[in-house]
């Protein structure tokens, strides 16, 4: 079997230098002989076409948004790229699909999507994306030199990059009338549903309000706003709750975060740094923070469990099954805060330092990319 990894440029550096890693890190586990890197910033965007259209692989996988310039205008008369394929392209979805699908739905091929959660395939089964759900696919690398815990620096490090005000993402606020009113339902059930999830609030509002379910398929742009609305304001609660907290805070994430921050000496604010850099901020931090991964895991889970770091994260069935209440302290979605005086309590604790080394056992028994890239040879053989 021989497998095909495609990367392109998205539009964050920052994320962009992670996804390559990641891609990089994933195929660790596979045998250098199954395997191939299809990088246009290295060789071209044409020569990466022709490698791709040539087909001399049995599957060719690409990550998040990568993959969209094979389906746009700019890469000349690429939207039949992907088309073109008679190799199955199985594409790893670590964002909701809402965020991006239109984009997915220009092309057609033998396409396999892997789902970060249930709620995300739901979308995505009812956009004619079809796949599977799986958080398997993340993991990390081994740390040579882990701090002790009690000699750490700092309590809690959030990896948080500034995304702006959600109100830029608030376009119903012009819209008067019932049509205000279905959005307001929208938003009210999303925080409130136990899913969460943008798509399944659209369709309970439009069950309401006697909205086509058609018209719901048709609102990605609207979906894609709330969407993002919702997590700018999450982010920028947790962040304002941990500020406020008496904790000592690495935030790293950017200066901008200042104009709405309380100043104190408790935060330590550090401008975006690349996926390495930051797992080092986490060798100094006695807990990592995770947001919006209620519907799977994130890179940083992992990472925080590599660097030996207690993990704080959403209370998501996904989580607990990884990690569990002996290897991590869990929060509500959107509330954090009614945790944060039993973390701060915690972390002054022999147990914290426990917890932080349960995970990190469990991270070297089976999260590493060697795991995650013999779990990826065992997906791919069904396939081929």
């Amino acid at each position: 079997m021989k497998i095909a990894v495609y990367l392109d440029e998205v539009s964050n550096s920052i994320d962009n230098a992670m996804q390559w890693a990641i891609m990089q890190r994933i195929a660790e586990g596979v045998s250098r002989d199954e395997l191939f890197i299809i990088d246009p910033k290295i060789i071209g965007n044409e020569a990466a076409v022709q490698q791709i259209t040539q087909q001399n692989y049995d599957v060719l996988l690409t990550y998040n948004k990568t993959g969209t310039n094979l389906i746009s205008n700019e890469a000349g008369d690429a939207k039949s790229v992907l088309s073109m394929l008679s190799r199955k392209h199985v594409a790893w979805l670590t964002e909701h699909p809402l965020t991006f699908y239109d984009q997915y739905m220009a092309s057609e091929c033998d396409r396999h999507y892997i789902f970060a959660g249930e709620s995300h395939s739901f979308f995505a089964e009812a956009m004619g994306l079809k796949g599977s759900s799986s958080v398997q696919m993340f993991g990390s690398s081994h740390l040579s030199e882990i701090s002790k815990f009690e000699d750490r620096e700092f309590d809690v490090c959030i990896a948080a990059q500034w995304r702006g005000p959600p109100d830029a993402n608030a376009f119903w606020r012009n819209a008067k009338g019932k049509t205000r009113d279905f959005f307001e339902d929208v938003l009210y059930l999303q925080d409130n549903i136990e899913t969460r999830d943008t798509f399944t609030a659209f369709l309970a509002s439009a069950k309401h309000h006697g909205v086509p379910e058609r018209e719901v398929l048709a609102g990605g742009p609207m979906m894609r706003a709330i969407y993002w609305y919702a997590r700018k304001k999450e982010r920028i609660k947790l962040v304002s709750d941990f500020a406020n907290s008496g904790l000592k805070v690495a935030l790293i994430g950017g200066h901008a975060w200042k104009s709405i921050l309380p100043s104190n000496e408790n935060i330590t604010v550090v401008e975006p740094v690349g996926h390495e850099e930051l797992k080092r901020w986490y060798l100094k931090c006695k807990s990592v923070v995770t947001m919006n991964n209620y519907h799977g895991a994130n890179e940083r889970v992992f990472d925080a469990m590599a660097a030996g770091c207690l993990v704080f994260c959403e209370n998501a069935s996904t989580l607990r099954t990884i990690l569990g209440d002996q290897q991590a302290m869990f929060y509500e979605p959107n509330k954090a805060c009614d945790k944060l005086e039993e973390l701060k309590a915690l972390l002054s604790t022999e147990l914290a330092s426990e917890m932080a080394q349960r995970a990190h056992e469990n991270f070297l028994a089976a999260h590493t990319w060697k795991h995650k890239g013999e779990y990826l040879s065992s997906l791919f053989r069904q396939f081929v």
